[in-house]
C-alpha cells in the first residue's frame, strides 16, 4: 500500500467534506428565512466560491460567476 498516495487521497477526501459541508451550511441559512439582501449576496457568493473550490478538487475548472 502506498501510505503517501492513501493519505493524499484521504486529505482531499476530507476537503470535499469541508467544501460540501459549507454549502450546505449557507444553503440552510438562505432557506430558513427571511435574510437581508446584502446577506443573502454574501451567502450565495460563499455558495459559489465552495462550489468552486469543489470543482477544482475534483479537477474541473470552476465557472465564473
Amino acid at each position: 500500500m502506498d501510505l503517501n498516495l492513501h493519505a493524499d487521497q484521504s486529505t482531499r477526501i476530507r476537503e470535499a467534506a469541508e467544501y460540501v459541508a459549507g454549502i450546505a451550511d449557507n444553503l440552510r441559512k438562505i432557506n430558513n428565512g427571511p435574510v437581508f439582501d446584502c446577506d443573502r449576496d454574501k451567502l450565495v457568493e460563499g455558495v459559489n466560491i465552495w462550489f468552486n473550490r469543489l470543482a477544482e478538487l475534483l479537477g474541473k475548472k470552476g465557472e465564473a460567476a
